[in-house]
């Protein structure tokens, strides 16, 4: 029970630092999303769901990542704030492909869908 207790009381720390980073990013997030039409739609422990129109996801996906990564420099000040974005038509869908904010998935959307 004791070792329990100690990772747990490590842990404590890191889970509400996290958290605060995540709720910070939100803010910063939100503040500038009407400008793309767009709007935070759910979380998930450290995930952020964006809704945004197909025209502006790639842009929106670049601004989510240096949001988040700014709130994370907030807290974090001697490690690197790591923010992986990924494009879905849905919320995530593991497809086995790497993904990243300059639109690889969207392109593979688009041809899936037929209209590329």
């Amino acid at each position: 029970m004791k070792a329990f207790y100690e990772r747990v009381g490590q842990n404590h720390p890191i889970q509400g630092t996290s958290a605060d980073m995540t709720k910070l990013s939100m803010v910063f997030i939100d503040r500038v999303l009407y400008k793309y039409n767009s709007r935070i739609v759910n979380t998930v422990h450290d995930e952020l769901c964006v809704e945004a129109p197909y025209e502006y996801v790639i842009s929106v996906a670049k601004l989510v990542k240096r949001k988040m990564i700014f709130a994370g420099q907030r807290f974090l000040k001697k490690v690197p704030t790591m923010v992986e974005v990924k494009i879905r038509d849905y919320w995530f869908k593991d497809d086995g492909i790497n993904d990243d904010e300059n639109g690889q998935q969207l392109i593979l959307i688009k041809e899936s869908n037929g209209q590329a």
